[in-house]
């Protein structure tokens, strides 16, 4: 395995993303969906009609200038998305330099990791890579994936989250908190829900659940 999977925190952290091209605008896309504290976009070109609403959240700052040093001063991400190789090699080496997380879109092995391609259903988020070898396949994987998932477990990821702080609260042994999750997810849950048996779903949560909890299986299955 040539990566390490992970998944960044980047709760108020500032990131940098330089270049605004079809690539930087996806790196960005994604990135305005995290609870970022500042995202600098620097892109010296004409602004392209897609970037509009990339730009429009308050903590997205759009400099029509090209690459300075100063701009990753604070920066803990910074994507090396420009037109000139040796502009993101720059960008790649300074990072080095200051210990600043790099992704280098022309030249990979320059940074310190890849973006993978990814499916987000809702929460439930699958990163896919094939190691650099073809982005073109984990593309195809993606779609399969996407398509194959469908809505199947939202609805499951969506109780499980109303749920969890209502066992938490139980303060039970985590063993056997992780037994019962264990349990709900390894059940008839998921395909209950997504099939609307609303019946269903509740007599197999009065089955798994503590009867601590029973009360509130309604609100569970509420929405």
């Amino acid at each position: 395995m040539r990566y390490y999977p992970a998944f960044l925190d980047l709760t108020e952290k500032r990131c940098l993303v330089a270049g605004a091209g079809d690539v930087g605008r996806r790196k960005l896309a994604t990135l305005i969906k995290c609870p970022v504290k500042e995202v600098l976009v620097v892109d010296p070109g004409p602004p392209h009609t897609d970037l509009e609403p990339l730009i429009a959240p308050v903590n997205v700052t759009y400099a029509n200038r090209p690459f300075t040093d100063s701009d990753l001063e604070g920066c803990f991400l910074a994507i090396a998305a420009t037109a000139k190789t040796e502009v993101n090699q720059r960008i790649a080496d300074l990072c080095r330099e200051r210990s600043i997380l790099c992704n280098v879109i022309d030249e990979p092995d320059s940074g310190d990791f890849i973006v993978p391609a990814h499916v987000d259903l809702d929460g439930l988020v699958a990163a896919l890579s094939s190691s650099g070898v073809s982005p073109a396949l984990t593309r195809v994987v993606r779609r399969d994936l996407q398509e194959y998932l469908g809505s199947r477990y939202t609805i499951l990821l969506a109780l499980l989250k109303k749920l969890r702080p209502l066992v938490l609260a139980l303060e039970q042994p985590q063993a056997d908190n992780a037994a019962l999750f264990r349990s709900l997810v390894t059940s008839d849950l998921a395909g209950l829900l997504s099939s609307g048996d609303q019946q269903g779903a509740q007599a197999l949560l009065q089955e798994i659940l503590p009867p601590a909890l029973a009360d509130h299986i309604p609100e569970l299955l509420a929405g």
